[in-house]
């Protein structure tokens, strides 16, 4: 009795294995034999992830235009001390993130950092923990010279950081 109950399950056992390796294979094969259909799938998949990314990028520029003209952000660059503009600056950039969080548009691409950088490159401050340090002082012109650009130009910018030294892949939104 035992052995016919083993018998039957074991055909089961084989007889859906067969059924998942002929279903598989042929999904398998179709994906792989169709080498213009999956370059297109991946050109189209490009596209739409490039405008997608210049959508967020366009709608994050002009909100960070009108953050740039508020009172509060334009006074961290006239504090007296540059001890006293970064702390300003590390207070008014979490507030900045926090306000950029609570946006509906920002849903789906919320940035994840919020720096002011003086008008040499300089990092003043940061979001994040008010007694952090970091990126404070670096001179982001050097490392990422398309900073100056909306430095010279005037007006809100975008750009992809990559550095393999610093392992920054960011994309990045400005307004001066």
């Amino acid at each position: 009795m035992r052995w016919k109950i083993i018998l039957v399950n074991g055909g089961i056992v084989l007889l859906v294995g067969v059924i998942i390796y002929v279903l598989v294979s042929s999904s398998m094969e179709q994906a792989v034999s169709n080498q213009t259909q999956r370059k297109q799938d991946v050109a189209q998949a490009a596209r739409t992830a490039n405008t997608q990314l210049a959508l967020d990028a366009l709608r994050l520029e002009r909100w960070l235009d009108q953050q740039a003209e508020a009172t509060d952000v334009r006074g961290v660059f006239s504090a007296g001390t540059m001890e006293a503009r970064r702390k300003s600056a590390t207070a008014t950039a979490n507030r900045v993130l926090s306000a950029a969080l609570s946006e509906p548009d920002f849903e789906k691409t919320a940035p994840s950092l919020v720096l002011f950088v003086d008008n040499q490159g300089m990092a003043l401050g940061r979001s994040g923990s008010s007694n952090s340090a970091l990126m404070r002082g670096d001179n982001l012109l050097q490392v990422y010279p398309s900073l100056a650009e909306p430095m010279t130009k005037g007006g809100p910018s975008s750009h992809v950081w990559l550095n393999r030294a610093r392992q920054d892949q960011m994309l990045v939104s400005y307004a001066p």
